[in-house]
């Protein structure tokens, strides 16, 4: 898709690009910060597959210092940088601190430290960062606990299969499980 038409297509999806305030900051930013880090392609993936709230309502963009944005920039290189933000630019909403730092923990102490294994499991599933450290760790006390899983068994399972997080462990896990194991399959085989 050449500039042009990414541009028409962008203005089409969501006309009040061109007059919303919360626009310019996102420019500024894209242009003065991210200049040297971020692919026009990237850009234009952002702008034209990215929800139009997200680009019009970004608080990380509003409320946020550059330095915060630079700090999550600089934390999440370690596992990604700047694909994950282009393919979720939500994630600069997320307080680095509070949110982001906590979340992506539980991953890396899973893997045993293992900062590439992180970032391929992110960017598997991004969507991991949207649950709290306390459903993650619901999730992996479960699996210990349940199934006797060992943590490097755990995360190779968020390896594969990293949406698990997203089942309900009563609803869905649970009786899966208690399936295999009345098959006579041991833990190591689930």
């Amino acid at each position: 898709m050449s500039d042009s038409l990414a541009l028409c297509y962008l203005i089409k999806k969501c006309p009040s690009v061109l007059t919303a305030e919360e626009i310019d900051p996102f420019i500024c930013f894209v242009r003065d910060e991210l200049e040297a880090k971020i692919e026009p392609a990237q850009l234009k993936r952002v702008l034209t597959t990215a929800d139009p709230r997200f680009l019009l309502y970004v608080l990380a963009l509003c409320l946020r210092s550059v330095e915060e944005i630079d700090r999550t920039v600089a934390f999440l290189s370690r596992y990604g940088g700047i694909d994950l933000i282009v393919r979720r630019p939500v994630i600069l909403n997320y307080d680095l601190d509070g949110q982001l730092i906590p979340r992506i923990k539980v991953l890396v102490k899973l893997s045993g430290a293992d900062e590439d294994a992180t970032g391929n499991v992110l960017r598997k599933f991004l969507a991991i960062l949207n649950y709290t450290v306390k459903h993650t760790e619901g999730h992996v006390e479960f699996l210990r606990s349940f199934v006797g899983l060992t943590d490097p068994e755990i995360f190779k399972i968020f390896r594969v299969f990293p949406s698990v997080v997203s089942a309900s462990r009563e609803r869905k896990l649970r009786p899966r499980i208690e399936f295999l194991k009345q098959c006579g399959l041991e833990t190591d085989d689930i």
